[in-house]
């Protein structure tokens, strides 16, 4: 099994660039759905964040308000660090589970990626075969991000703030995706790095 670690700052298409590669056969673990469900109700990290954070950030039912956890945290590096220190070992324990099985159950020449937008920062890179970095234009990932995901743009610029910056992601990339234009060079482009990743 070749692992592949792919990641890209928010409204940089990174989720894209997994699906296109699940489509041409790729097995793919979003970290970013893995984070959903420790923050699920009644998983440890939960009630961590709660004490952490109250009760204002919870929905009647006992659900997180992840809106009202975002404002609190992506402006405040602080709050930010304290809920990372909270939510990063236990994605990091289902992640590598995650690989773990798939390395049990996947031919040799199976291909899995991990979809990860801080792999940069949290992980060892050691353990990837190669690393995807997709990269977009600044202008482009705010006016996505506004336009297709209806977030403030104060919002925008303090999640764009909070993580690396293309520049070091691409220090440690041994592959590049450019996401600035349209979809149908992204789905040429990915073709392309499927071809590459899976050859021999």
């Amino acid at each position: 099994m070749k692992l592949v670690g792919l990641t890209g700052g928010i409204g940089s298409g990174k989720s894209t660039v997994g699906r296109l590669l699940a489509t041409h056969g790729a097995v793919v673990c979003d970290v970013d759905v893995i984070a959903r469900e420790i923050l699920s109700v009644d998983k440890p990290a939960l009630s961590e964040v709660r004490d952490r954070f109250g009760d204002d950030i919870f929905h009647a039912d006992g659900s997180l308000d992840r809106q009202a956890l975002a404002a609190i945290v992506f402006p405040d590096p602080v709050a930010l660090n304290d809920l990372e220190q909270i939510t990063h070992p236990h994605i990091a324990k289902r992640l590598h589970q995650w690989i773990c099985t798939r390395e049990q159950q996947l031919p040799t020449s199976s291909l899995a990626v991990v979809d990860h937008p801080l792999l940069i920062e949290t992980q060892d890179l050691s353990r990837y075969d190669a690393i995807v970095v997709v990269t977009c234009d600044d202008a482009v990932r705010r006016e996505r991000l506004i336009t297709q995901r209806g977030l403030d743009p104060d919002d925008v610029a303090a999640r764009i703030a909070a993580q690396t910056d293309d520049v070091t992601r691409r220090q440690h990339a041994t592959h590049v995706i450019d996401n600035s234009t349209d979809q149908e060079t992204l789905v040429e482009a990915v073709a392309k790095l499927y071809e590459t990743l899976t050859s021999p």
